[in-house]
């Protein structure tokens, strides 16, 4: 019997390689199309997975969204696939979402399984003085974390590496402050972003990575810090008026010449 062909888009909804806003279409095709991403062969269906629409990638309106969602379902496409087809389609994910976690063991990923995860299960290669400062620790739930602190694609010595090189452009007079900063990042959008790019690198390329983008992270991390810019996690996660005097000195690496 014939298998019948399905295209599948991923229409992104934030700047992200997956978020919980994006929405997957699907519509019935009676050929190959002449380009895609990704093919997937199922027991009774081929899926094809073209490339996705990154209209809203850097802007996440979500009306805006809704309405670019909506104008595709006008042309034909739907949210799910016929039943059969989507069981098929879930039972190929499955075994490669066992696949890739047996990969990510062998890397030495932090993160291991679906979840939920207890918080010791974030903690992973960072330090006690970073791990639990109270930003962090109100951040993590039982259930779910996002920023950089709740990516499956940490390792071990991703952390070890990014607290080394972090605390690194923190004066030895305030690594508390430090402390705080990076912890306070780690929760962040940005810090989200950063591990979805280094996720794919080997040990090398993401030493690499982290050292060509410190002063960025540490620049981010003070202006979430001092609320220049979606400060959304600062509300009773640290005592900002105690780091106040260091939010003025921090330079990168260096403290300001009064």
């Amino acid at each position: 019997m014939k298998k019948e062909i399905w295209l599948c888009k991923h229409i992104h909804s934030c700047f992200a390689a997956v978020s919980i806003g994006d929405v997957w279409l699907y519509r019935f095709a009676g050929e190959k199309p002449k380009s895609y991403e990704q093919k997937v062969v199922l027991p009774n269906f081929i899926i094809f997975y073209l490339e996705s629409d990154k209209t809203f990638y850097d802007l996440g309106l979500e009306e805006e969204f809704k309405v670019l969602v909506d104008s595709y379902i006008q042309e034909g496409w739907a949210k799910e696939l016929p039943l059969e087809a989507k069981k098929e389609e879930n039972e190929y994910w499955e075994e490669q979402k066992i696949k890739s976690e047996e990969r990510r063991k062998k890397r030495g990923c932090v993160l291991i399984g679906k979840g939920p995860f207890k918080k010791e299960d974030y903690k992973g290669g960072f330090t006690d003085k970073v791990f639990y400062q109270k930003c962090l620790q109100n951040y993590i739930s039982d259930m779910w974390a996002f920023g950089y602190i709740g990516h499956v694609g940490r390792t071990w010595k991703m952390d070890i590496y990014l607290e080394k090189k972090f605390m690194s452009c923190i004066d030895p007079t305030e690594l508390d402050f430090g402390a705080a900063l990076l912890a306070l990042w780690l929760t962040s959008t940005d810090g989200r972003h950063n591990c979805d790019s280094l996720e794919d690198m080997n040990f090398l390329e993401q030493k690499k990575f982290i050292d060509l983008n410190i002063e960025s992270i540490l620049e981010k991390a003070i202006k979430y810090f001092s609320g220049l810019a979606n400060g959304q996690f600062l509300s009773g996660a640290i005592q900002k008026n105690r780091y106040e005097p260091q939010l003025r000195r921090i330079s990168i690496g260096e403290e300001e010449n009064d």
